[in-house]
């Protein structure tokens, strides 16, 4: 199965994926089931292959990419010929965002169901569908925005990534589970339309501290994480320090192929995955507090590519990560998350 969701994160919609492809629960492969299939549209799919390339397919071939409408995608949902599938027995379920001049849709299509569209956000589907709506909640990320700062969109949909690639970071994977692997996301914006979070690096810290909760030191975990996009084709970096050890893998969407081979795309994937290069334009943090007889809560940490002016505890030397800890900033960290746990369950 899969874990796709479309939300709104601060009132800009998102689409967000993983790329594990399954059969009976064992993984099959690796495939995009995220898209943007216009300027103003981008969808998610669960289901089988088969017939996600074929609905792809009828939208890519009978909708131009500028100027698509939610009127124009429901006439080719609702096309007969759209569910006419090699596999009789296969089934694919679309959602997606359309943001018209005046109105956006979020919309549910299912091949079981196919004269029926549904509307309203969020939606969360596949088998990890509970495991998102747990992250990002039953009204999608609704919480104050923080006006100063200007990532605040990107870091709520980071923040929903990295609480997902935690458990491929630090374990036990989610892959028996029939979701995982990795995750991207697609956000929209008013001047570019729709567009990849792009070039962003996952990444865990443990920090030890003593009973009183005094810094002992940290831990960086040799396996990170990198994420970039070439057009609708994604480029997943592992890379694995301690073993000397780094991949690349190269996802491509469902749908037409001919639409990835240009020659610009094939030569940026080339200049793209020649090399591991660490430097990013974001970095996302698990980090693990690990404190005698106290068990902590997942802590996410986004911050931006590092510069002068920046507090974060990352800095960039050639091609190298170093870690700069504050040990005030985690004793802080620490003593801030146990007060809120004992005024969470303490009597009222």
């Amino acid at each position: 199965m899969t874990l796709i969701a479309a939300f709104l994160s601060h009132e800009t919609p998102a689409i967000v994926g993983d790329y594990l492809l399954t059969v009976e629960n064992a993984k099959s492969g690796l495939r995009k089931k995220i898209m943007i299939l216009g300027k103003n549209v981008a969808i998610a799919w669960t289901g089988h292959l088969s017939a996600a390339n074929s609905v792809i397919k009828n939208l890519q071939s009978k909708l131009p990419y500028s100027e698509i409408s939610m009127g124009k995608i429901s006439v080719v949902l609702k096309d007969p010929e759209t569910i006419v599938f090699e596999e009789s027995d296969s089934f694919v379920t679309v959602i997606g965002w359309v943001v018209e001049a005046n109105q956006r849709y979020c919309f549910r299509w299912s091949s079981e169901d196919p004269t029926e569209i549904t509307y309203g956000d969020p939606i969360y589907e596949g088998s990890g569908a509970e495991e998102i709506f747990q992250i990002a909640g039953p009204r999608g990320l609704t919480n104050s925005q923080n006006i100063n700062d200007k990532f605040s969109v990107k870091r709520g949909i980071l923040t929903v990534l990295t609480n997902l690639l935690r458990l491929e970071l630090v374990g036990p994977s989610t892959e028996n589970s029939g979701y995982g692997f990795a995750y991207e996301a697609i956000i929209f914006d008013n001047k570019v339309g729709f567009h990849y979070l792009d070039n962003i690096l996952y990444l865990s810290i443990i920090y030890r501290l003593d009973e009183k909760g005094k810094y002992l030191g940290f831990e960086g975990n040799p396996k990170k994480y990198k994420q970039i996009s070439v057009g609708n084709i994604s480029i997943v970096q592992i890379v694995n320090s301690e073993k000397e050890h780094n991949c690349f893998h190269i996802i491509h969407p469902a749908g037409n192929k001919e639409n990835e081979s240009s020659d610009d795309i094939l030569r940026e994937l080339k200049d793209k995955t020649e090399k591991i290069s660490l430097e990013a334009d974001f970095y996302c943090i698990a980090s693990i507090l690990i404190v005698p007889n106290f068990l902590c809560p997942k802590i996410i940490e986004v911050y931006p590519k590092p510069s002068k002016d920046s507090n974060g505890p990352i800095t960039l030397n050639g091609n190298q990560i170093d870690l700069v800890i504050n040990p005030g900033y985690v004793e802080a960290m620490y003593l801030q998350i146990k007060a809120d746990q004992e005024n969470k369950f303490s009597p009222k």
